[in-house]
Parts: structure tokens; C-alpha cells; sequence
């Protein structure tokens, strides 16, 4: 992607596995996740990133620690993030440094270039070529003899140039090459205000990135053209009027504003963005097949719900057929752990995907990538009570104490295991699909083997751990998908 050089990328995806980690990983381990390549290129790139990080943090804040015996490991204290580590990685890489440089004066010296950044212009020239590869779906191109220029509309290279920016740096006050940037965050801030929109000073500061590109590209003469307003889906986008304090700005930038914003954070936006008239196009068209997939096969969904899809589905489509973002930059705007998910809520991925089955039988192909799906799934946790997407199973308590004492103990366990299994007592233990009780010895007699798990007096640790395997097991071979 946009000629990022191979090892730039590995250090990446170690970072991102290793903070997933909690323990210790080999160094072979980490090749056979990967299978991006042999153990000796890990091992030196892990070298390369524990230097990295020595440079960047304190060891007590941030360090790697590579050990032979044990294997590889990320000591962070949650008060740092790894922020500051990957803009230096990314920044670093010359595709990078390229794209930034010519985005930014569009024409740059070749021959100052590469007395700049130590590279020789054969070199120069290969890197340009690999990122002119995945520039082609922009159509966009850089030419490079004299000069390096960047051809192409407008509009599509003030949208790389932000996809490039919040990639790596996510907010402007981390631009450091960016002057005057207390200026950029008073307009981004007064544009806010005009908006009626509250939103905290983070948020912000990243969409100040958007403010600065607009800026930067009017005071150097490069304005945006018919071409985009000849979009249908741009040209049908109904915005609130613009600003006096922009009256410099031409209608189409002010536009461009107000995407951009609406493309980091939907829900912010739904008074100054109108969905009217799109109602024929296919946003709608979609996001009603799957409201009428997702209330036939789960629940029905309310009309303060239906305007959240409608919403995120207006996104995405404003997200790849008028800002042309691909899905590997969206998702890096809303990280997604699909494991993390799968592990903890089996029953509800299991359910979801085989709405999302039905769904892309009938949904046009740019609502049926990875990242789409993983907002939708996203989406889906905010439609469904918890109790829909946790298996239901029923316990019987069998004890000899007091009613409130049961009660007490109830509660506990049903307290204990709330986010991750739908609990529920029952009073009749034939009913059960698990006895739990605080007696030793049971003369049950049961039509069938209904498993039993002893516990103390007061439900100890060792107790929850022998209910939670149980459980396991019952779900893995009594669940019917058919509670969802």
C-alpha cells in the first residue's frame, strides 16, 4: 500500500500482535503468526524495534524486552501509548516522506529531495513507481524529471493527503513540521461552534488535520474543481450553509470539511448532514435489506435504531464512493479485534454471520468488505440487549441454607459470569442444565445425568473456575442458536 517498504510493515503487525500479548513469544512463534517472513528477518526486525524504542521512551514508561530463554515481550505502562512509535516507524519510511512532501507543495526539487533524504534518484525512481501502483484507483500520478509533481483532480489528492495524515499522525499536534497549529485548532474549533456540535478538544485536534489541508491548499492556489461537484453523490449532499468566517472558502471545500468530520464520527453530525435526498440511491436501498435480514432473523429494531444504521451505512458509502478511502485505511480509524469477539461472544458471531450470508446474497459489493462487516457487527452489539447475545442456561442451587442466603449466592454467581452468560435459576432441578451445589453428598434423583458442581460455603475463586468450565461444556454441547 502506497509503496510502504516490506520491513516498515512487519514492524507493525509485531507491534500490533505483541500487545496482544500478555506473556512471553518466541521469536519462531512469531514467524509461524506471521508468515510474513523467515525467523532470522523477525529476530533482526525485533532488534531493530527494541533500538526504536529505547530512542523514544523512557524505560520506564515503554520497553521491549528480547529474551532468548523466554522470547520477546512489550512492557508498557497503560499511561503511554504506542502512538509516538508508530508515526516514527511510518514517518520514517521514504514512501512516506514522499507522499508528505509532495502532497504538501505539490512540486518539489528532485535533486533537493534526494540531498535531503540520502537517497540516489534510481532508487527515487523505484519507490515512485511502486507508489504510482497503488495510486492508479485514486488516478492519480507522480511524475518525477526536474521536478516531482502530483497529477491529477484535486479533490482525490486533498483526500489521500488526509487519509495519509490521520493514518499515521490520528491529530495536528502531532504535525510537528506544521506551523502556526494553535491556529488550525482555533478554526477547527469555531467551525465546531457554528456547528452546535460539543465535542471534546481530542477530537478536535484530529479533525484539525482536515482544516490545515483545505488551508494549506487554498493559500497555495489549488483549489477544488468542477470535477467533484459533477459526483452525484457529492453534488446530492445536503450540508448547513457556510460560515461568513470561511466566506473564502468555495462551497465544495466547506463540503469537503464537513465529510471529513462526519466520516471520523457519524453520530455527531446527523443535524448539519440531511439524508433526504439520497432516498433513491443505494444507501438506503441496503441499509433497509439489512434492517428487514437483522428483524427477521433476531429482533425487531426501533426507529431511533434504524436511523444509526441508516447513518453508518450514509457513511460508508460517502467513505468509498466520494472520499474513495479503501477498507485497509477505514479500519484503521476504528480498530477492530475479531478474536477478542469470536472468544467472548461465540453464539452472537455465530448468529451475525449468518445474517451477514444472507445480507451479501443482496447488498452491492463496496457494503461487503472485511471492514464493513466488522462495523456492522460493531453495530449490531449497540441494537441487541445483552441477554440476546449471551447463551441462556439454567442452574438449579441445591443447599440446605436460608432463602436470602440462596439469594446471596445467586447472585454472586449470576454477577460473576453477567458478561459473558445469560444465567437464569430455576426451581426445578429436572429443568437444570447445571446443579450447583453446597453440599457434598447428593441423592439427586434426576431422569438424566445433569452435571454437578460442589462449591463452598462462601463461593471461592476455585469455585467460579470449575462453574465457568462447566459451562463451557454445555454450551459447546447443549446450545441451540435458535435463543438468539
Amino acid at each position: 500500500m502506497f509503496g510502504i517498504n516490506k520491513i516498515t510493515y512487519l514492524k507493525l503487525e509485531i507491534i500490533n500482535l505483541l500487545e496482544k500479548q500478555s506473556d512471553f513469544i518466541s521469536s519462531s512463534k512469531l514467524t509461524e503468526i506471521l508468515k510474513l517472513s523467515s525467523q532470522s528477518t523477525i529476530k533482526k526486525v525485533c532488534q531493530e524495534l527494541q533500538n526504536d524504542i529505547e530512542k523514544l521512551y523512557p524505560a520506564n514508561q515503554f520497553e521491549m524486552i528480547i529474551n532468548q530463554r523466554y522470547g520477546i515481550k512489550f512492557n508498557r505502562n497503560n499511561q503511554v501509548s504506542n502512538l509516538k512509535l508508530i508515526e516514527f516507524i511510518i514517518s520514517s519510511d521514504l514512501a512516506y516522506e514522499i507522499i508528505q512532501e509532495i502532497c504538501l507543495k505539490r512540486n518539489v526539487s528532485t535533486t533537493q529531495f534526494c540531498l535531503e533524504k540520502h537517497v540516489s534518484l534510481s532508487q527515487l525512481r523505484r519507490k515512485i513507481k511502486e507508489i504510482n501502483d497503488s495510486l492508479k484507483k485514486f488516478e492519480l500520478h507522480i511524475s518525477i524529471a526536474t521536478n516531482m509533481k502530483i497529477i491529477g483532480n484535486e479533490f482525490k489528492i486533498r483526500t489521500l493527503f488526509f487519509n495519509i495524515l490521520f493514518l499515521v499522525h490520528r491529530k495536528i499536534t502531532n504535525l510537528r513540521w506544521v506551523v502556526n497549529q494553535e491556529e488550525y485548532l482555533v478554526q477547527t474549533r469555531k467551525i465546531f461552534n457554528y456547528l452546535d456540535l460539543k465535542i471534546n478538544d481530542a477530537y478536535i485536534d484530529a479533525i484539525a488535520i482536515s482544516y490545515f489541508i483545505n488551508s494549506i491548499s487554498i493559500k497555495n492556489n489549488h483549489y477544488l474543481d468542477q470535477t467533484i461537484e459533477n459526483n452525484f453523490y457529492f453534488k446530492e449532499i445536503k450540508v448547513k450553509e457556510k460560515p461568513e468566517f470561511l466566506k473564502h472558502w468555495s462551497n465544495s471545500e466547506w463540503k469537503f470539511m464537513i465529510l471529513s468530520i462526519f466520516i471520523s464520527d457519524p453520530s455527531t453530525i446527523d443535524s448539519v448532514i440531511k439524508l433526504a435526498p439520497l432516498e433513491e440511491i443505494s444507501m438506503p436501498i441496503n441499509a433497509l435489506k439489512w434492517i428487514k435480514i437483522f428483524e427477521a432473523e433476531v429482533s425487531k429494531i426501533n426507529p431511533a435504531q434504524k436511523n444509526i444504521i441508516y447513518f453508518r451505512f450514509y457513511k460508508h458509502l460517502v467513505a468509498k464512493q466520494v472520499l474513495q478511502l479503501s477498507d485497509y485505511l477505514l479500519s484503521f480509524s476504528h480498530p477492530f479485534d475479531y478474536d477478542f469477539i469470536e472468544k467472548n461472544y461465540p453464539l452472537f458471531v455465530k448468529k451475525f454471520n449468518q445474517i451477514w450470508q444472507i445480507f451479501s446474497q443482496q447488498a452491492d459489493d463496496y457494503f461487503l468488505s472485511n471492514y464493513f462487516k466488522a462495523e456492522c457487527m460493531i453495530l449490531s452489539f449497540t441494537l441487541l440487549p445483552q441477554q440476546t447475545y449471551f447463551p441462556k442456561i439454567k442452574l438449579y442451587l441445591y443447599s440446605e441454607y436460608t432463602a436470602p442466603f440462596n439469594t446471596y449466592v445467586q447472585e454472586q454467581i449470576r454477577t460473576y459470569f453477567s458478561n459473558r452468560f445469560n444465567l437464569e435459576f430455576v426451581e426445578n432441578q429436572r429443568s437444570a442444565q447445571i446443579i450447583i451445589s453446597t453440599e457434598d453428598d447428593l441423592n439427586l434423583q434426576l431422569p438424566s445425568k445433569i452435571p454437578v458442581i460442589s462449591i463452598n460455603l462462601y463461593v471461592l475463586k476455585k469455585d467460579l473456575k470449575a462453574i465457568e468450565k462447566q459451562l463451557i461444556i454445555t454450551v459447546e454441547n447443549d446450545y441451540n442458536p435458535t435463543y438468539l
